[in-house]
């Protein structure tokens, strides 16, 4: 299948806290299809994909992600008035 990747053998990075740390990525015609399980990710991409090593490392996006801060119990958004 054209354009699609796979990323396999790291952690992904999801922004949902340490509990959640899916190993692998799925990327079809510039969409994310899966993030999950290698199985589940692999079916998502189709066949032909071609596969991405993260060789034990982190895959993270590349914008900036949305976040919050914690500020004496509070919930704020950075860059913004208090």
């Amino acid at each position: 299948m054209a354009g699609a990747l796979l990323f396999v053998g790291g952690n992904v990075f999801t922004g949902h806290g340490r509990r959640s740390r899916p190993a692998a990525l799925a990327v079809r015609e510039g969409r994310i299809v899966a993030v999950g399980a290698p199985a589940e990710a692999r079916a998502a991409a189709g066949p032909g994909a071609e596969v991405v090593d993260l060789a034990g490392g982190l895959l993270t996006p590349r914008r900036p992600v949305a976040c919050r801060l914690f500020d004496r119990g509070r919930v704020r958004r950075p860059n913004r008035p208090r």
